[in-house]
């Protein structure tokens, strides 16, 4: 947990996955990395979801137009394809 100003925190929730369907080329591996800012009075909100690629050069990060659905996977306990 990150405080960003008096009050407000980032949690960021990153993780590598377990992928069924091919990578392109030069991509080693995939992953995901969700981040939230917690409110003084305790709410939140989602500020970005980002798919992570790792590649020889390093991990990028690719901002995901659909996070409605990746969310509705989480919760749902279904397995995440990017």
């Amino acid at each position: 947990m990150h405080q960003v100003k008096a009050g407000y925190f980032t949690v960021i929730f990153s993780g590598w996955l377990d992928q069924a369907k091919a990578l392109p080329e030069g991509v080693v591996g995939r992953g995901l990395e969700v981040v939230f800012v917690v409110n003084p009075d305790g709410s939140f909100y989602l500020f970005m979801m980002s798919a992570l690629e790792s590649r020889a050069d390093g991990v990028h990060r690719i901002q995901l137009p659909d996070t409605a659905a990746v969310l509705n996977d989480i919760y749902a306990n279904k397995k995440i394809v990017l």
